[in-house]
């Protein structure tokens, strides 16, 4: 085996692997996503993002997994607070299932303070546009 003369390597790039979330993702605007459960998703935030870039990897991931369409609804079902994933301060958690017991109309603002607010997947994917110089023409 080739570990047999790195074994210190090894150790430590297995290690290192089993510290790492493996099922994360990042989305195009280097937000990560963690799954929480089966049905619940946790966006964590990087330095200076705005609500939708929360909504953007939501989307993204979502979409990435194949787990919806563009007209499926992302419900925010934890607003932002610490993540509970990893080890930062700001994140938001989302679901394809609505909240039960809260308003689920649609808000006049994107939020990620309310929980039950909701977008459809192609309105929260629209959001990776806004800033991402990648994909100006």
């Amino acid at each position: 085996m080739i570990c047999t003369s790195l074994k210190t390597l090894c150790a430590l790039t297995v290690a290192a692997l089993a510290a790492s979330p493996v099922l994360a993702f990042t989305a195009s605007n280097y937000m990560r996503v963690n799954p929480v459960n089966t049905s619940v998703f946790e966006v964590v935030a990087r330095g200076g993002a705005r609500p939708g870039d929360y909504w953007c990897a939501a989307a993204e991931y979502l979409l990435y997994k194949g787990s919806t369409n563009a007209t499926q609804r992302i419900y925010l079902v934890r607003e932002l607070g610490a993540a509970e994933t990893a080890n930062r301060r700001s994140a938001a958690q989302f679901s394809l299932q609505a909240p039960s017991g809260v308003d689920t109309n649609p808000g006049v603002t994107m939020s990620v303070q309310r929980v039950g607010e909701n977008l459809s997947a192609a309105m929260a994917r629209d959001q990776c546009y806004d800033r991402d110089w990648r994909w100006k023409p």
